[in-house]
C-alpha cells in the first residue's frame, strides 16, 4: 500500500488556520473583555451549546476546574444571564446547566468573525482557483466528521457556499 502524501495539504490547512487565528484571537480578547467572560467561561458555554445540558461535574471536567470552582463559575454566568441552572428530571439531586437565549446570542457572534477572517485570508485567491477548489473542498467536508455545532447550523446554498462573496470581488 502506498503511503499517504498529505503533508502539503496539512501544511496548507495549518498555514490558513494560523492566519485566521491571528485575526480571530485579538477580536476574542476584545469580545471577552467587553462581556467580562473568560476563556474558560467560553469553553463551558460552547460545551453546553454543542453537547446540550451539562452537570457541574461535566463542566468542571471540560474546563479542568474543581467542582466547587466550576459551580462558582456557573453561578457567575447565571447572574450574567448567560446560563440557567435547573433540576435534572432524571436525578433531582443533580442540577443541569443550560444556555440562555442571551448566552446563545453571545456565542453566535464568534463564528461570524471566524468566517470573516477566512474570507480576508482567502481574498487574494483568484475566482478561478476558488472555483477549482470548491468541488474538492465540498467533497472533503462531506467525508469529515460533523463538527461541534454543525447540527444547529442552517444548510448553506451550495451554489454560493464555496464562492460566496468572491463573486463580487472580480479578481482573476
Amino acid at each position: 500500500m502506498k503511503p499517504r502524501q498529505d503533508g502539503e495539504i496539512v501544511n496548507a490547512f495549518h498555514r490558513i488556520h494560523a492566519n485566521v487565528m491571528f485575526r480571530v484571537f485579538p477580536h476574542m480578547v476584545r469580545f471577552l473583555k467587553g462581556q467580562e467572560v473568560s476563556f474558560q467561561h467560553l469553553v463551558a458555554m460552547f460545551r453546553i451549546k454543542t453537547a446540550g445540558p451539562q452537570s457541574i461535574a461535566a463542566i468542571a471536567s471540560e474546563v479542568e476546574l474543581t467542582q466547587t470552582a466550576a459551580s462558582r463559575m456557573v453561578d457567575r454566568l447565571v447572574r450574567a444571564g448567560l446560563l440557567d441552572r435547573a433540576e435534572n428530571p432524571g436525578d433531582r439531586r443533580q442540577k443541569l446547566v443550560t444556555l440562555t437565549d442571551k448566552g446563545a446570542a453571545l456565542l453566535a457572534e464568534l463564528p461570524a468573525i471566524t468566517m470573516q477572517s477566512y474570507e480576508e485570508v482567502l481574498s487574494p485567491v483568484s475566482n478561478e482557483l476558488v472555483g477549482r477548489l470548491a468541488g474538492p473542498m465540498a467533497e472533503l467536508c462531506r467525508l469529515l466528521p460533523e463538527g461541534p455545532g454543525e447540527r444547529d447550523a442552517a444548510p448553506e446554498d451550495e451554489d454560493t457556499s464555496a464562492t460566496g462573496s468572491r463573486q463580487t470581488r472580480g479578481t482573476d
